[in-house]
């Protein structure tokens, strides 16, 4: 054992011991640096995806607002080569339009679907007033409302088990007449008159109680509605 070096020279720093931990420690540098330039590379590719999805997503909706668009002039088109009574509704300013021919006999404003989306227990539920053009399926006088389940889900509320039909009744909120449309939407009347022109319904098309009164002079079963 020399005096000058307390350990033995099998551990000590020789030229092999020093290459081999050279060599380590470019190995390791290397892997660095390659790992940077991977992760860097790696985000930019993220970023462009981010990017390129954000234009898929924005043409899409474009595209989605285009359609309706072209959809909707069609449907305002049909009304206006429609020779007969019939009603046209414009979503875009929340106005009815009681036509014979392409003549305007009453402009009514009117309440239309919120837009609001709600989920629960896996199924959807969508606010919105359909488009395209309707026919007038039944005419009620003095119709009741029967809730369906998002009447409780919107408030936040549970479904109260064991609801008879009679349970679910509402008289009086949907105003004096209902013009059925089909898969539960109708153009009726109101309790909330001050809301009218605003986007708060949940697909039903609200009128007010005088304006209502004229629609019924005019409208039978069968009348078409036009919807844009």
């Amino acid at each position: 054992m020399n005096r000058r070096f307390p350990f033995p020279r099998s551990v000590l720093p020789g030229r092999s011991f020093l290459f081999a931990r050279t060599a380590v420690f470019l190995a390791l540098l290397s892997f660095v640096l390659i790992l940077s330039l991977t992760v860097r590379y790696a985000d930019r590719a993220a970023v462009a995806a981010l990017k390129s999805g954000a234009r898929s997503v924005a043409l899409s909706n474009r595209l989605n607002e285009t359609a309706r668009r072209v959809f909707g002039l069609r449907t305002a088109l049909a009304a206006q080569q429609d020779s007969s009574i019939h009603i046209a509704v414009s979503l875009d300013e929340n106005l009815l339009f009681l036509m014979r021919g392409n003549r305007t006999i009453r402009t009514v404003r009117v309440s239309t679907g919120s837009g609001k989306e709600i989920e629960r227990f896996g199924k959807k539920y969508e606010f919105k007033t359909p488009t395209g053009v309707h026919t007038i399926l039944k005419i009620e006088k003095d119709p009741v409302w029967v809730a369906p389940d998002w009447y409780w889900i919107e408030k936040g509320e549970t479904v109260p088990e064991g609801l008879t039909w009679e349970e679910r009744k509402f008289p009086g909120v949907m105003g004096e007449y209902a013009f059925r449309l089909g898969h539960g939407y109708a153009i009726h009347g109101t309790k909330e008159e001050g809301s009218l022109g605003q986007y708060v319904t949940h697909g039903c098309i609200r009128v007010g109680k005088r304006d209502l009164r004229i629609l019924r002079r005019y409208v039978k079963v069968g009348t078409k509605v036009y919807i844009y």
